[in-house]
């Protein structure tokens, strides 16, 4: 695997300065300068077009070069120190290399924090596949190129989260559906996950980059984590395995083929078939181990909501989330370190 070389951290923080610096320079009149106080500056977004909704916040075109990054969802809208360890990642990202969209400043916005990045001119590499299917080969190739040079650059964990958070932050979701002794096996998993410092996406998928005169762009950066590269495969693994996990335009099949050839071009010839299985089944628990929680919570808004439609959904969700269960607790946490050891070999 190529090695990619990174500046220290005394040169990135520097750098970051100067980065600053720049941006500001560059931002554009609605943005109107930093206070001399050192008050976040308040932007407006009246008159600005909502370009789609996330899970912690909302993203609208500010002007023909920005967007803002309305942090409006409950769990992080006053939150200050995640919003501005969201800007500093994206930054960090962007200095180490990788191809991804530029974050300017944090800003208060309608009383919510916000955060304006670069407006991408493109669209994403899901629609741009489903309107030429003739780019797959290449611009998906070029995916996990980026994802090879991503997962060869060292990330320091002082500054960057753990990928297993994306299952251990989302536990509470589990407690009042599944038993104690079911929790604690769970959580025995999670903790046999080898932990790396690699840099990891966290949301590595066709939704979450976006393509720019034929090249690729990372968003959605400030997730950056460090561990296991099997996270950043997680996402397009589930798209084949999981049909309604991605909200994408791409059929089944495309999904499938996007799928084969991003594994041919990350693995090359190492991927053998058995190595391939061992893959497959600790991403298989990967992403029932991702599943769980949603579909835990869902149970229990069914259950408290007591309408006449409920019993039936909550049947539903109550046997999906048994048989998800039932498949991860047939792996101990000594199964999963000798998947994980087995297949280290596909990322040496």
């Amino acid at each position: 695997m190529q090695t990619y070389t990174t500046a220290s951290s005394m040169q990135v923080n520097e750098l970051h300065r100067q980065l600053d610096e720049l941006l500001f320079a560059r931002m554009s009149p609605k943005t109107e300068g930093r206070p001399k106080d050192g008050a976040l500056r308040e932007v407006s977004i009246e008159g600005c077009s909502l370009l789609g909704h996330g899970y912690c916040a909302s993203v609208y075109k500010l002007d023909s070069e920005h967007v803002i990054k309305v942090y409006d969802q409950p769990r992080h809208s006053h939150d200050l120190e995640i919003v501005t360890r969201e800007r500093d990642i994206s930054r960090r990202v962007f200095l180490a290399g990788l191809p991804s969209v530029i974050t300017f400043d944090v800003v208060k916005c309608n009383g919510y924090y916000a955060a304006i990045y670069e407006l991408v001119d493109g669209d994403t590499l899901g629609n741009t596949i489903h309107r030429d299917p003739s780019l797959l080969e290449p611009l998906v190739t070029r995916l996990a190129e980026i994802g090879l040079q991503m997962h060869s650059i060292p990330a320091d964990p002082e500054v960057y989260g753990v990928a297993t958070d994306m299952f251990t932050k989302r536990r509470g979701r589990l407690v009042p559906i599944l038993t104690d002794e079911e929790l604690a096996s769970v959580d025995a998993l999670v903790a046999a996950i080898p932990d790396r410092n690699t840099l990891v996406h966290g949301d590595y998928h066709v939704e979450n980059v976006m393509v720019r005169a034929g090249e690729l762009v990372l968003i959605d950066v400030g997730g950056f984590t460090h561990g296991h590269p099997l996270f950043d495969l997680l996402c397009l693994y589930m798209k084949t395995a999981e049909p309604g996990y991605l909200k994408t335009a791409l059929d089944t099949d495309t999904c499938i083929r996007i799928w084969e050839c991003y594994l041919r071009r990350y693995f090359g010839d190492k991927l053998t078939h058995r190595l391939r299985d061992k893959l497959i089944s600790i991403l298989s628990l990967f992403t029932d181990l991702f599943m769980l929680p949603g579909e835990c919570a869902t149970a229990k808004r069914l259950q408290q909501e007591g309408d006449k439609e409920a019993p039936k959904s909550l049947q539903e969700i109550l046997s999906n989330i048994r048989r998800r269960l039932d498949r991860i607790l047939k792996i101990t946490p000594d199964d999963l370190t000798a998947l994980f050891t087995a297949t280290d070999e596909l990322f040496s």
